[in-house]
């Protein structure tokens, strides 16, 4: 029994100072499914979308319920006899359809078209700036968290120095300038673990807030602790590199998502312009009703009654309104078009340079490595003169 409460205990005093695990991937998944930012980039594509489908309604006919009722006070009469009722009223169905417009209608629908894609191109816009955020945020964590380690270990060393020279002082084998040297390099690297602590402290917090609290605990607690491994473990260096060496093989994708966005808003612009010339021809609707009518001029009786109609509108003049919509809509339209062509030099030039940026701090590597065993080598040379007292 004994030995059975002491493994629970065991057990459980291991899950209570346990570290925290987190992948970059479990922090892009919280990241896509806490930011208002996203949720508000789908509500306009949502929204977009629903005014394009909408307004395609009026190209079909449409079908209404028309009822009316009304009173009227005199009712003229022809000898003797009255033409009609006090009381008038008439329900039935109609049908609308505007036969030809010049494809005003149907050009305007293709403008909200290219809208809601605009919309939709933003919404992978900002899905992938959010990947982008979270990935520095994780990766400036990690960084800062490398750091205080390496600083950690560096004060460390200075302690024990710093131990060892006091300890050399009162018995006269050091100066006092040696103490007072020591002490002010204790003091140093104790500033910078603070410094570190607080680079931990905004990395921690800024992955916080795009994730929406994926790091538990409080992060007040962070100077507390003196490893990275007692606050929270991420994933390595070397599997991150992994995972986006491919990424050095792309080539530059020009119909990127701020491309594509602004691509579509030229288009919108154009489809709003050719509309607005559009509507200053002239237009051709029907309409047919079926109803059920009272009176029936004199004769106070309910009648079926089926009519038709056939009606042309064309603008004579309007002071070259349509004209200079068109003419505005145009200008839009080349000024996105601009826009596109300037966003694509700026991306591709961004991507060009991020490789070539990439390909450099990789080449590094070796490099680093080189320097990394030349430096431990040296500090191990350095400690035994120290201990040798040379």
């Amino acid at each position: 029994m004994k030995k059975i409460l002491c493994f629970c205990l065991l057990f459980l005093a291991a899950d209570l100072f346990a570290v925290q695990k987190i992948s970059l991937a479990d922090c892009e998944k919280a990241a896509l499914k806490n930011s208002n930012a996203l949720k508000a980039a789908a509500a306009d594509f949502l929204s977009a979308q629903k005014a394009a489908q909408s307004f395609k309604t009026s190209l079909y006919p449409s079908l209404m319920l028309e009822a009316n009722l009304r009173y009227i006070a005199e009712i003229p009469e022809f000898n003797g006899i009255k033409m009609g009722d006090n009381l008038n009223y008439s329900a039935g169905f109609a049908l609308y359809w505007t036969l030809f417009d010049f494809a005003a209608r149907s050009r305007n629908y293709e403008s909200l078209s290219e809208t809601a894609n605009s919309q939709y191109a933003l919404l992978q816009a900002r899905r992938e700036s959010i990947l982008l955020d979270i990935r520095n945020a994780y990766f400036s964590l990690i960084g800062a968290l490398l750091t205080l380690d390496l600083t950690q270990a560096q004060l460390e060393l200075s302690l024990k120095q710093n131990s060892d020279i006091k300890s050399a002082f009162q018995y006269g084998a050091k100066s006092r300038l040696d103490a007072v040297l020591s002490d002010a390099d204790v003091l140093r690297k104790q500033k910078q673990l603070k410094q570190i602590q607080i680079a931990v402290i905004e990395s921690a917090a800024r992955l916080n807030e795009l994730t929406g609290g994926i790091i538990e605990g409080d992060l007040s607690e962070i100077p507390l602790k003196n490893k990275s491994s007692e606050i929270v473990e991420l994933e390595s260096t070397e599997s991150l590199l992994k995972r986006y060496n491919s990424f050095l093989d792309l080539s530059f994708d020009e119909d990127s998502p701020q491309i594509k966005s602004l691509d579509f808003l030229s288009k919108t612009y154009f489809l709003l312009s050719q509309a607005q010339i559009s509507s200053s021809y002239p237009q051709i609707a029907m309409s047919a009703k079926t109803s059920f009518d009272y009176p029936n001029g004199a004769a106070l009786e309910t009648i079926h009654q089926n009519a038709a109609s056939l009606s042309l509108n064309a603008p004579i003049y309007q002071f070259s309104k349509s004209a200079n919509a068109a003419a505005q809509n145009l200008a839009k339209s080349k000024s996105y078009e601009e826009q596109k062509e300037g966003m694509k030099i700026h991306l591709k030039t961004l991507f060009e340079a991020s490789k070539i940026k990439a390909r450099l701090l990789l080449s590094q590597k070796p490099i680093n490595r080189d320097i990394t065993a030349q430096i431990k080598t040296a500090a191990e040379l350095m400690y035994k003169s120290y201990l040798s007292g040379n």
